[in-house]
């Protein structure tokens, strides 16, 4: 293998990574977010009542970005 094709393979290694920290990230924020919202306050009106779920928060991230990320992904796949 040559030493540009190496490059190649370790820049879009990178950018996997990269992708995959984002995300775990994103995750991490979304988890910390649904248990804030899930535990009721104690200074709340009614707090043994039951809570209406509210929709789903959108992603922290663009279709672009779920899109690049997985482009890195099918990259990195077909290069092992």
């Amino acid at each position: 293998m040559d030493r540009n094709q190496r490059d190649l393979r370790s820049a879009a290694e990178q950018e996997f990574l990269d992708s995959l920290h984002q995300l775990q990230e994103t995750l991490k924020t979304e988890e910390a977010k649904s248990q804030k919202a899930a535990t009721p306050s104690p200074h709340a009106p009614n707090s043994r009542s039951v809570q209406r779920s509210s929709p789903k928060a959108a992603p922290g991230f663009s279709l672009d970005e779920l899109e690049q990320a997985v482009a890195d992904i099918e990259a990195f796949m077909n290069s092992h």
